[in-house]
C-alpha cells in the first residue's frame, strides 16, 4: 500500500490508518535519518582542515570555538571560506541522503509532508552532530553555516533571504555572531510569512515549524556567551584588513604570556607555600625539642634533689 492520503496525493499525509509494517518503516525512516544526519554533520571540517594545513587544533587558538568565524580570524580568509564551504556542503548531503531514505523506505518522495519532516529532523541532528562531533570529543562549533546547508533542499528561497540578513548585519556590525542569531530567526519569520502567503497553517505547518525553531533554539543558546558579550558592548568584531591574522597572532601571545605567567604565579604561591609549611613544621619540631630538653632538666634536677635526701638520709642514720 503506498502512503498517499489527503487532499492531494504528496501533499497531506497521515499515519493513522495504515499497517504495522509501513508504520515501521516510516519509524526507522527517522531513526536511520537521525543517525546519518548526525554522523555526517560530525565531520567538523574547521578541525579537520586546519589541522591538516596549520598542524593545530582550532579549539586551542582565538575564541577556541570550531567555526568558520574563528579559522578566519586565526588562519585566514580562504582556509575559512573552504571550511563554510564543506560544512554546508556536508548539510546538503545529509538532506540529500534523507530524501532518499524516505522516497525508498517510508515512500515519501521529495516535497511530501513527511519528507519534509524527515529534512527538519535531518537538519537537527546534522547540526547536533556538528556542535557535537562523535569523532573529535564531542566538542564542535555552532552549527550555522549547517544549519543553512541542510534547510536548502527544503526551502531554498528562504535559507537566501536569511544569508542576505547575515551578509547585510556583518557588514553593518563586523559582529557575525550577530548575524548568525538573527539569520536563524530569520528564516523562521519567513517561514512563517510563506506559509500565510501561499499555504495554510495546519498540523503539517506547526510540525515543520516546532522542529525548526527547536534547532535554531539550540544554536541560539550555543551562542549565549556571545549574547552576553553583545549585551556588554564587548563582542569582538571581525576585521576585514589584511593585518587581521598579525593583530590576532598578537593577541593569541599576549594570551600565551599571561597564562604562562598565570602558571608561574600559581607554581611560586606553591613553592611559597611549600617553604612556609616547611618553617613551621621545623618551629614545631624545634619547640618540641626544647620542650623535651626542659622535661630532661627537671627529670635529672628532681633526680640530683632525691639523691641528695637520700644522701643527708643515710648521713643522719650513721650519725645517729
Amino acid at each position: 500500500m503506498r502512503f498517499f492520503i489527503g487532499k492531494n496525493n504528496y501533499t497531506h499525509r497521515t499515519i493513522i490508518g495504515y499497517n504495522k509494517t509501513m508504520t515501521g518503516l516510516i519509524v526507522a525512516s527517522f531513526i536511520l535519518t537521525a543517525l546519518i544526519a548526525y554522523l555526517i554533520g560530525s565531520l567538523n571540517f574547521s578541525i579537520i582542515i586546519v589541522k591538516t594545513v596549520a598542524k593545530f587544533d582550532i579549539r586551542s587558538k582565538g575564541s577556541k570555538n570550531a567555526g568558520s568565524t574563528n579559522v578566519f580570524r586565526t588562519v585566514g580568509a580562504k582556509i575559512a571560506a573552504l571550511t563554510l564551504l564543506l560544512d554546508f556542503a556536508k548539510a546538503i548531503a545529509a538532506s540529500g541522503l534523507t530524501v532518499l531514505i524516505f522516497t525508498f523506505l517510508a515512500q515519501s518522495p521529495y516535497k511530501t509532508d513527511l519528507c519534509t519532516f524527515g529534512l527538519c529532523a535531518a537538519s537537527l541532528f546534522c547540526v547536533l552532530g556538528h556542535m557535537y562531533p562523535l569523532y573529535f570529543g564531542f566538542k564542535g562549533g555552532k552549527g550555522v553555516a549547517t544549519y543553512a546547508g541542510s534547510l536548502m533542499v527544503v526551502h531554498p528561497i528562504l535559507v537566501l533571504i536569511s544569508l542576505v540578513t547575515f551578509a547585510i548585519l556583518v557588514a553593518i556590525t563586523k559582529k557575525a555572531s550577530l548575524g548568525s542569531i538573527l539569520s536563524c530567526i530569520t528564516y523562521l519569520i519567513a517561514l512563517t510569512v510563506y506559509t500565510a502567503i501561499f499555504k495554510t497553517f495546519d498540523t503539517s505547518f506547526g510540525i515543520e515549524f516546532a522542529i525548526s525553531c527547536a534547532t535554531a533554539i539550540v544554536i541560539i543558546i550555543k551562542h549565549r556567551s556571545n549574547i552576553v558579550r553583545l549585551i556588554k558592548g564587548e563582542e569582538n568584531k571581525l576585521d576585514f584588513s589584511k593585518k587581521h591574522k598579525q593583530n590576532d597572532a598578537t593577541a593569541d601571545e599576549s594570551e600565551a604570556t599571561q597564562n604562562g605567567t598565570d602558571n608561574c604565579e600559581k607554581r611560586s604561591g606553591n613553592k611559597t607555600r611549600n617553604i612556609h609549611d616547611s618553617v613551621d613544621n621545623n618551629d614545631l619540631l624545634n619547640q618540641n625539642n626544647e620542650n623535651h630538653s626542659a622535661e630532661n632538666k627537671n627529670d635529672l634536677a628532681q633526680k640530683s634533689v632525691e639523691t641528695s635526701d637520700i644522701e643527708y638520709s643515710e648521713r643522719d642514720k650513721h650519725n645517729f
